[in-house]
């Protein structure tokens, strides 16, 4: 059965579907927020354990509803494994993106949209350029190393 995440992607991909032959729908694969979280069903996890439940429900979105992943939560969870702390990726209230987190995911879902590279996009949203490449490089190859499991 669905849930009501399944049931409000399949509702929309529908009207899109119905509306706008040719389109794809592109699901945005949000992260984890800096501590983890609790569930509805009362667990903690921790923000790896969550971005791990996020990650393998969005596969199932794809998989079961035939939408296309834009992986940014995954490009999030890249980062901070590569070195990056969450602090310059979110803002205090540890679940809203800061500018750099805002620049990985636009570079992340540009990826995902044009299958291509954003290395040598010039626009770096003011960041220090070497974050700036950083993050496109992070963002782009998240994407690119796996585009069928992404659905592109």
């Amino acid at each position: 059965s669905l849930t009501r995440v399944d049931w409000a992607l399949d509702t929309l991909k529908q009207v899109i579907d119905e509306n706008y032959s040719g389109s794809q729908t592109v699901y945005f694969m949000p992260w984890a927020y800096a501590e983890g979280g609790r569930w509805d069903t009362g667990e903690v996890f921790s923000r790896t354990e969550m971005q791990q439940i996020i990650r393998s429900n969005s596969l199932h979105l794809a998989q079961e509803l035939d939408v296309t992943i834009a992986p940014v939560g995954l490009a999030f969870h890249e980062a901070i494994t590569n070195g990056f702390e969450w602090q310059t990726l979110m803002h205090w209230d540890k679940t809203h993106p800061s500018p750099e987190g805002t620049y990985l995911a636009l570079n992340t879902i540009y990826a995902t949209l044009f299958q291509e590279s954003t290395e040598f996009i010039r626009f770096s949203a003011g960041l220090e350029g070497d974050i700036a490449l950083q993050l496109r490089l992070l963002g782009s190859s998240t994407v690119l190393d796996s585009l069928e499991l992404w659905n592109i």
